[in-house]
């Protein structure tokens, strides 16, 4: 049973010209404040878990996304992970992943803390050497998830009904934050099962408190609307033809 905690509000409009988060893909609780990244948002959204007032947004990139939801999609940086680092590694910080999927989706975004979890710093990570490791080694890039045990980041990269394994690298985690060479330290498929033909992916990952971990999926079956071809002249028009419905597995969330 699901408990309603918020709305997802904002003080401001999002890239999608809603007063509201339109997609919260990467989640982390800290605090009494909820931070959340959305795949078409180029910002930080923060809300108070402790009342209903509008969150706001902390830019992460400098680019404005625009307002028409197809070039949006081709634009976003499609922020799919957020993160809390271990401590030692880089106390009272958050990480921002792209999805990898597209060259303009291999980014990332550090994100200081002070002790009372207000933003004090943003720094733009170029992703690109991880997302090259990890090209290397699965069908498709297209990470969904992503955990930090000690000096190690796990990637979970999803899978998609041409390629439905999903995939858990092991990366060295101080590399892939100072931008260096990244090499795949350990590799394992995770297999899951399909629900009425369609495969389930991963969509996420976290880590509790006793170290299991927990992972989302999902089993995604897009339509696709297809008109017919407008008849040629002379040719009479079929009084009964219609836009059809032609089912189509999409790759990209």
């Amino acid at each position: 049973m699901l408990t309603r905690l918020r709305d997802l509000t904002l003080t401001e409009q999002s890239a999608s010209g809603h007063d509201h988060l339109s997609a919260a893909s990467g989640i982390v609780v800290l605090g009494t404040r909820f931070y959340i990244v959305g795949d078409d948002e180029c910002s930080l959204a923060v809300f108070s878990s402790e009342n209903d007032a509008p969150g706001r947004l902390v830019r992460l990139l400098p680019e404005v996304m625009p307002a028409d939801a197809a070039m949006r999609k081709a634009a976003k940086p499609d922020f799919e992970v957020l993160l809390l680092l271990p401590a030692a590694q880089a106390p009272s910080t958050l990480l921002a992943l792209g999805s990898g999927s597209t060259a303009n989706r291999r980014r990332g975004a550090l994100v200081g803390l002070t002790d009372g979890g207000e933003v004090r710093s943003v720094d733009v990570l170029d992703l690109s050497r991880l997302y090259t490791a990890i090209a290397a080694v699965v069908e498709e890039v297209n990470v969904e998830g992503a955990i930090a045990r000690d000096d190690r980041l796990l990637v979970f990269n999803r899978g998609n009904a041409a390629h439905p394994d999903n995939a858990i690298l092991a990366v060295d985690l101080a590399r892939v934050l100072a931008g260096k060479p990244v090499e795949i330290l350990a590799a394992s498929t995770l297999r899951l099962p399909h629900v009425n033909g369609v495969p389930l992916c991963v969509t996420d990952a976290c880590s509790l408190d006793d170290d299991t971990i927990v992972v989302a999926a999902v089993a995604e079956r897009h339509l696709r609307l297809v008109s017919r071809r407008r008849p040629r002249r002379g040719r009479a028009r079929h009084p009964q033809r219609r836009p059809r419905l032609r089912e189509r597995t999409n790759s990209s969330p």
